[in-house]
């Protein structure tokens, strides 16, 4: 007991100095909410959406404001944006990283950096893909902050479109770290409110982005498909598993019973798939015993 109260003492002191030397007061932050990033002109584009957490209501609205910045790296983009504010960003609570187009699986490095050496962006950041990082926090157009708002959408996407759950940092990090040259992220937009429009599929320096479908797809021939709701030919699969046995695919669904063109539904699967992957498999739909 004694050896495990020391240890704590020293970690305590070992800790504190940093901790407190660090310390900003909480009237000097400024919290961001969502944050993002583009390439643009061969420079880095930074966006933070902030808000005043002192200004919340019974409605929780707040005083948000979108601020950008660039630079010719993340760190020197960083150091712009925060040259603008009276304060220090806190990014360390920012729930949500938006990549733009033109950010491949390479800048994951400086992301990196950021996120452990500077002890800057969370391990634990959900990250999202989408077309232009800065128009899609600035298109939020009501008094709630659009990274709260992403959050609610992607913990809420596990139960619908089922590619929402290894979407943070620290996983794709280890992933890369693994020596892994491939990743998947969900893709979004906004169209009238924040919707996820499918996924962005990461091979060593190059992507492609694929819709919904072809998204849950891709993530079920890779084992990664959660629970959720398949639409194909206007049919609504309640998915729960599927199973790969050497060139074949057995989806287990739960309302088979219901559905009218399984043959037209199981080919299309097929064609989609086929489309998405250097394998063909043959599909077969069943239902739950």
């Amino acid at each position: 007991m004694k050896r495990i109260l020391i240890c704590i003492i020293l970690l305590t002191f070992l800790t504190g100095c940093s901790a407190f030397s660090d310390y900003i007061e909480p009237e000097n932050r400024v919290m961001v909410s969502a944050f993002g990033l583009d390439y643009i002109d061969n420079e880095i584009l930074v966006t933070a959406e902030c808000i005043d957490i002192n200004t919340t209501n019974n409605n929780d609205s707040y005083n948000i404001m979108v601020l950008t910045a660039s630079g010719e790296t993340l760190q020197k983009a960083i150091a712009k944006l925060n040259a603008k504010i009276d304060g220090k960003l806190f990014l360390n609570q920012c729930p949500v990283l938006l990549l733009g187009e033109g950010l491949n699986l390479s800048f994951f490095e400086d992301v990196f950096e950021i996120a452990v050496n500077k002890q800057t962006l969370p391990l634990g950041i959900h990250i999202v893909c989408c077309e232009d990082a800065q128009k899609t926090i600035s298109a939020n157009a009501d008094k709630k902050p659009a990274g709260y708002q992403l959050m609610s959408l992607l913990h809420f996407g596990k139960n619908t479109v089922g590619i929402t759950d290894d979407d943070t940092l620290v996983v794709i990090l280890n992933s890369i770290g693994k020596g892994n040259l491939s990743s998947k992220l969900p893709r979004i937009d906004y169209l009238e409110s924040y919707e996820i429009i499918g996924c962005r599929y990461f091979i060593k320096d190059s992507y492609s982005d694929f819709d919904i479908l072809n998204a849950q797809l891709l993530y079920l021939i890779n084992n990664d498909l959660m629970p959720s709701k398949i639409i194909v030919q206007n049919e609504v699969l309640d998915y729960i598993k599927s199973n790969i046995r050497n060139d074949e695919i057995i989806i287990t669904i739960k309302n088979y019973e219901k559905l009218k063109f399984i043959k037209q539904i199981e080919a299309e699967l097929e064609n989609r798939i086929s489309l998405i992957s250097d394998k063909k498999y043959k599909v077969k739909l069943k239902g739950v015993k």
